[in-house]
């Protein structure tokens, strides 16, 4: 009796690290995304545009990863 084993290359477990670790991660970067609109807020108040412009980058990289599994999850279940 012989056993087929699934192989991967090197990219698709790549792909597979990535999207494991983004998947276990989420609360982490909800956390982080949160606090990182709560600094946007206040860069903008304290009138530091430059701060500001770095912050919502890296929101937009968060929140971009969110929206991007949030939409994998509804396609697969609904």
């Amino acid at each position: 009796m012989r056993f087929d084993m699934i192989s991967f290359n090197f990219w698709e477990s790549a792909l597979v690290v990535c999207f494991l670790l983004v998947y276990y991660t989420w609360p982490i970067i909800l956390i982080l995304d949160a606090f990182t609109l709560y600094r946007i807020k206040k860069c903008i108040q304290d009138k530091k545009y430059w701060r500001a412009s770095f912050l919502i980058f890296a929101a937009v990289l968060m929140s971009g990863t969110l929206i991007f599994l949030l939409m994998i999850w509804i396609k697969s279940y609904g």
